[in-house]
């Protein structure tokens, strides 16, 4: 089942919201927009996509990556997805990535395609490891990925603890 934009913008009143910020609600099976960023061959693109518990299983579509540059903001904690796409890394608008309480064993490479990601929450996941490739994630000011089953971690991170690093949680 493919994430999709759905044909009609539903309004949802949440804290964004009242902010005048672009955000969408998923869905199983859709993304509904509520403002939308950019347009690409006619489609209203989301700039924000909030999927917070709502019912996400298995592994996360490849189209993902269709959602564009334009999506800043991804947060689909809370659901019982198991893997995450390749194709996330088409998504280099992201600055805030959040997959919080999922049972994701492991986490694309491409994840370092997303250079503009200021905060990333990897807590309460299934990994056993993280990239090395998250190294080029140096304008991380939260990196979050406590309660797994991490046994090391890349020397690669060390980068990461540059003076913007704010958050670094580990196992």
């Amino acid at each position: 089942a493919a994430l999709r934009v759905a044909p009609r913008p539903r309004r949802v009143l949440d804290e964004r919201d009242r902010r005048d910020e672009q955000v969408v609600r998923v869905a199983p099976g859709a993304v509904e927009p509520v403002d939308v960023g950019a347009a690409v061959g006619g489609v209203q693109l989301p700039a924000e996509v909030d999927g917070n518990n709502v019912g996400l299983a298995g592994a996360l579509p490849p189209s993902l990556g269709e959602l564009g540059s334009s999506l800043t903001y991804l947060d689909l904690n809370s659901n019982a997805i198991t893997s995450v796409p390749t194709e996330i890394g088409a998504l280099t608008g992201l600055k805030e990535l959040d997959l919080f309480n999922n049972a994701i064993t492991s986490v694309p490479t491409e994840l370092g395609f997303l250079t503009g990601l200021t905060r990333l929450n990897l807590r309460h996941t299934d990994l056993t490891s993280v990239p090395t490739e998250l190294g080029a994630l140096t304008g991380l000011r939260i990196l979050d990925l406590g309660y797994n089953a991490i046994s090391s971690v890349p020397t690669e991170l060390r980068a990461l603890t540059s003076p913007g690093l704010v958050y670094l949680a580990l196992n």
